[in-house]
This record gives C-alpha cells, sequence and structure tokens, in this order.
C-alpha cells in the first residue's frame, strides 16, 4: 500500500507536493471504512479525492505517479530514446533541473522508501530503501551522462549480492531505472524484487477520461479473472435495467456493420487496420428487461454513461477481489452522480487492501458526511505564481465537527476551502476588439 507520494519540478509543481495516505488522528468516526493497518502503528487510508479547479494540478499529480510507474515497468529498449515526458516547472529559469519523484510503500510487510529524479536525457540518480529493524540503503544510483554509463552504490548490508549488482549495472541503460532494468536479466536481490513485484502488480496503470477499458475488462471477465456474477451485480444495484449481458467473440468480417462503423467513428485517431488489429474479438451485448419483455443491445448502442459504468464496474472487481491501486482522473466523466456514489461507497464498504485515489468535481460529494473522511479529501490550488499546492480538507476542520458553521459542502460551495475557479465579467464589451 502506498504510504505517500512527493513530486518535484514538474509542469505546474515547482517546490516539492506530497500526497500521503496516513490517516489523522480525530477523525474515528469512518475508521472501519477507510483504515487499513499494514503495519501496527501505521493506519492508511485506502481511498483518497483530489478536487479543485481546472488547470489547478490534479491531474498534474496523478500523472507523475503514472510516470514513477512507468519507470520501473516499462523500461526503454533504446538508450536514444529521450524521456519525453520529462516537463520541469513551466515557470523555471534553468529548464535543465530534474524532476523528482519518490514513494514510501508497503510491500511484503516491509516499509520502503524509492526515489528517483530525471531530466530528458536520462535517469539522473535514483535510491532504493528498506526498513526492517531500521532503514538501510538497498542501493544508491547516478548516471555519468558523458559517457552515459550507470553507477550503482551497494548498500553495506547488501554485499554478498556483489554479482547481481554488476549484471545490473552492466544492463542498465542509462535513460532506465535499476528496476526497471531487473526486469530484463535474472537476478537474486529479494528485497530489490518485491519492491519491483509491489509496482508491477500493485500499481495499475492511470485511468484518463478518455481511457477504453471495454476490451480490458471484457477479456478479463471472459477469461473468468473477473466475476461476471458479480459484475451483474453491480450492475443490477445500479438499476439500470440490465438483465444479463453476453459475451461473443467474433471475427471483424462477421461483426454488424452498423458497429463497425461506430467502431471507425469513435477511433478518429486510428486507421482500419490499426481498428482490426486491436479490435478485441469480444462483442458485448447487454440483455435488457421492463418485466414483461428482454432486448438484447449491442455495448456500441449503450449510453456512453451505461459504457463507462461497465468499464469501472470491471475496476471495482479488481479493487474489491485483489490487492491493488488504481488511480482515475476525473472518475465522474459520463456518470450520473448517483451512480459514483454508489460505486465509491460500495468500494469503501467492502474493500479490505486495496487502494483507490480520484479526481472529480463532483463537490457533492462533500455532503455525504457519513460517508466522506476530511483527511482523505486534498484540495489542489494555484498560487499567484503559477504553481500548484496542496492541502487537506481536514486543515479546516475542527476536531469536534459539531462545531463547524458550515458542512464540507456549504464551505467548498462558498469559497471558504480555496481551490475553486475565478471568473471576470461575463458581459462583452463591444470595444475591447478595438
Amino acid at each position: 500500500m502506498i504510504i505517500d507520494f512527493t513530486v518535484g519540478n514538474y509542469c505546474s509543481i515547482n517546490d516539492k507536493i506530497t500526497l500521503s495516505f496516513e490517516a489523522k488522528s480525530g477523525f474515528e468516526d469512518l475508521s472501519e471504512l477507510y483504515l487499513v493497518e499494514p503495519k501496527e502503528g501505521l493506519k492508511l487510508l485506502k481511498f483518497g479525492t483530489i478536487m479543485g479547479a481546472n488547470a489547478s494540478g490534479k491531474t498534474t499529480i496523478l500523472r507523475s505517479l503514472e510516470i514513477l510507474r512507468m519507470l520501473v515497468c516499462e523500461p526503454f529498449g533504446n538508450k536514444n530514446r529521450p524521456l519525453s515526458f520529462y516537463v520541469p516547472y513551466w515557470f523555471k529559469i534553468r529548464q535543465d533541473e530534474p524532476t523528482e519523484l519518490s514513494i514510501h510503500f508497503i510491500a511484503s510487510n516491509l516499509q520502503y522508501h524509492y526515489a528517483v529524479s530525471f531530466n530528458n536525457r536520462c535517469i539522473v540518480q535514483e535510491r532504493l530503501r528498506v526498513q526492517d529493524k531500521s532503514w538501510r540503503t538497498i542501493y544508491s544510483r547516478e548516471t555519468n551522462e558523458e559517457n552515459q554509463t550507470v553507477i550503482i552504490k551497494i548498500g553495506v548490508n547488501y554485499f554478498r549480492y556483489r554479482k547481481d549488482f554488476k549484471l545490473l549495472e552492466k544492463s542498465t541503460l542509462w535513460n532506465n531505472t535499476v528496476l526497471g532494468g531487473s526486469l530484463k536479466v535474472s537476478i537474486d536481490i529479494p528485497h530489490l524484487q518485491k519492491a519491483v513485484e509491489w509496482f508491477d502488480h500493485y500499481l495499475y496503470p492511470m485511468i484518463e477520461p478518455d481511457t477504453n477499458l471495454y476490451g480490458y475488462v471484457s477479456s478479463l471477465i471472459d477469461q473468468g479473472k473477473i466475476s461476471k456474477k458479480r459484475l451483474l451485480k453491480y450492475l443490477h444495484g445500479a438499476d439500470l435495467m440490465i438483465e444479463d449481458f453476453i459475451i461473443k467473440k467474433e471475427s471483424w468480417d462477421n461483426i454488424d456493420e452498423k458497429v463497425k462503423m461506430k467502431l471507425v467513428e469513435s477511433n478518429p485517431d486510428m486507421s482500419l487496420e490499426e481498428i482490426k488489429e486491436n479490435f478485441p474479438l469480444r462483442h458485448v451485448e447487454f440483455v435488457h428487461s421492463n418485466g414483461e419483455s428482454r432486448v438484447n443491445v449491442d455495448y456500441i448502442d449503450e449510453s456512453l454513461g451505461t459504457q463507462r459504468f461497465y468499464q469501472l464496474c470491471g475496476v471495482l472487481d479488481m479493487l474489491l477481489y485483489q490487492k491493488c491501486m488504481f488511480f482515475i482522473d476525473e472518475i465522474d466523466n459520463s456518470i450520473h452522480p448517483d451512480l459514483l456514489e454508489y460505486l465509491l461507497k460500495t468500494f469503501l464498504v467492502n474493500s479490505t487492501e486495496s487502494q483507490l485515489l480520484i479526481s472529480t468535481h463532483h463537490r457533492e460529494w462533500l455532503m455525504q458526511e457519513d460517508f466522506v473522511r476530511p483527511d482523505s479529501v486534498v484540495f489542489t490550488e494555484k498560487h499567484s505564481d503559477g504553481s500548484s499546492h496542496l492541502y487537506r480538507l481536514s486543515e479546516f476542520i475542527s476536531i469536534n465537527k459539531f462545531n463547524r458553521a458550515f458542512t464540507y459542502y456549504e464551505a467548498y460551495r462558498n469559497g471558504i476551502l480555496g481551490a475553486t475557479p475565478s471568473y471576470r465579467s461575463i458581459i462583452m464589451d463591444e470595444g475591447e476588439d478595438e
């Protein structure tokens, strides 16, 4: 599980900001819904919400976490490939300073700390530590940019793995992390491998508003990795009049021409050959019933909201029945607020060791005070210099909530908590253009 995540010098983020999943004291009413204790005395939130105005930094935070995941799980195969996701703070005078990322997490009952910095050419530095009885460095790494070579320094407790580290040093490209490089070679460094497994198995790729999970979710259902029975239960709970759904395997040639046309229209950036290649060969039909009759409706003919809900139900099932973390940008995209609350409450009530981090503009969620913990809500706001900053709702709330003059929603709606957009006059001056 993630304890906290830090990012500095990336897009709208100048000074380092930290998103923490550590629970704050004084909010014990919802502990059974929100808290997990992976280690004695360490209480972590399994759910976090990022709220704020457009362009305040919500997506930037989620993308920086995705970059960290990619640096470990998707190493480059070519040393000449630039790190195109390197985007230093926009208003920095020096544009060559590295972006810095770090994360504390729990894996196999041990606490780890991983830090990495990079520019557009290479990984500049990285370090992996583990806490057993005390903090110990597993390795640290530097890059000789002139020679494009990697230098690994081994922690004193890991000298017995010299040969494995030497192999890693030779095989890690200057634009890859050592953790990423370890995926390409056969080594036996237990603590390092546990850290890599955590990144690879626990962290799932970022879900953006335009991420299409249709083929992915349908494939997992067809393979039995997501329970169709449980997914139907989620759909029934949303009262969409969906009685059943059928997954058919069909070749492109046998698919209805109307479906083909809609696939082409919905993927304007892909050629016909690319669509054929990426088409999952799994075709979903929903069985709708009004109590008297039934009708099969093709997935492509369903509303965008129903399509999105089907996809997120697949994510929900993975969160409930696996140990994993998803982070979803603008989760309210195409979803009715009541259905969104249904998904979030189902996760909170039934999840155990998974984590979910979302960004949303659905401020009405703050009305659900019997489900909202103030330390789980984070606001993003831009300062006058254009930099993004973070703060928690819990920083504004008295421990005795009955002393509050406003509800969470009212306080945010009225601008007391900040993190809201500001706009100028809606009256257009006809003389401005002149």
